[in-house]
């Protein structure tokens, strides 16, 4: 996402991503996600959202519902899920961390999730479909 110079302004963003079972290794993640990010090179902001498998992070290989945010351009603020200050939770639905059922790919069926989150009063909030 970027802002266009027609003077648009993009206040959130939302997708449809695929939910899947992927095999990685103790010293592998994997994620599908989105990443927002604003501010000048040096001072970025970002907050991504989507699915991990991630052992070192939940000590398992189940596809989660995850997010990880920056205020400093990773210099001493940035954390995933809920882990440091700085995030508010506002609905415990669907939980962060929560696993998701998840799909074969090329299996019969397809599950999917609607992540958005939107700017509201300075600050990001997200939501689930």
């Amino acid at each position: 996402m970027q802002t266009i110079s027609d003077g648009s302004i993009y206040r959130g963003a939302q997708a449809d991503i695929s939910l899947h079972s992927v095999d990685v290794r103790n010293n592998q993640y994997t994620k599908s996600q989105i990443w927002m990010e604003n501010g000048p090179r040096g001072q970025v902001n970002s907050i991504q959202f989507g699915w991990s498998v991630n052992p070192n992070l939940y000590g398992d290989r189940s596809t989660r519902f995850t997010i990880y945010w920056t205020a400093d351009n990773y210099k001493r603020t940035g954390c995933y899920n809920t882990v440091c200050s700085g995030f508010i939770i506002i609905s415990r639905n669907p939980s962060i961390g929560a696993m998701f059922e998840s799909s074969t790919y090329g299996g019969e069926k397809t599950l999917y999730f609607r992540p958005e989150v939107i700017q509201e009063f300075g600050h990001y909030k997200y939501l689930t479909k």
